[in-house]
């Protein structure tokens, strides 16, 4: 039980620091757009 509950704990993890890095290259790409656009 103490193993499935730390390995799903792991993956849980990981997931949520993807799913981070994801978000954080949308908001890049965003302002980069914003930029862009302001910047003619």
């Amino acid at each position: 039980m103490f193993y499935t509950k730390t390995v799903f704990t792991e993956r849980a993890g990981a997931k949520a620091k993807q799913s981070e890095k994801a978000g954080r290259k949308i908001a890049d790409d965003f302002e980069t757009a914003l930029r862009r656009t302001r910047g003619g």
